[in-house]
């Protein structure tokens, strides 16, 4: 359902004549930050419906910034000890790959 819905959004941006949408992958969750949960194996299926969605992502996007892929090659610069949070960095980061994504997308 999530994959039918991100297609439709990115076909409907289409037609209303957006030119440049971007899709950003969900960065990972570390085990630290879902050792919390109760119910067995919810950190499991947390990173199986991230994985799936970001795949979708990767898929559909009519541009990508794959955010998941920048979080999990730095996760030091990315990610707070919490595993769940962007650091200051992180944010910084971020900000800046989206500029860079939105300038090549929009002037090449």
């Amino acid at each position: 359902a999530t994959f039918k819905s991100l297609k439709r959004m990115y076909e409907n941006c289409a037609k209303a004549g957006v030119r440049h949408v971007v899709g950003i992958t969900l960065p990972p969750f570390t085990a630290d930050a879902t050792q919390w949960f109760s119910i067995v194996d919810l950190p499991q299926r947390i990173e199986a419906t991230r994985s799936a969605v970001n795949d979708n992502i990767r898929d559909a996007a009519p541009v990508l910034l794959d955010l998941a892929a920048d979080a999990e090659a730095d996760a030091a610069t990315y990610v707070q000890p919490d595993g769940i949070h962007f650091t200051r960095a992180g944010y910084r980061a971020l900000g800046l790959r989206v500029a860079e994504t939105l300038e090549e997308a929009l002037i090449g």
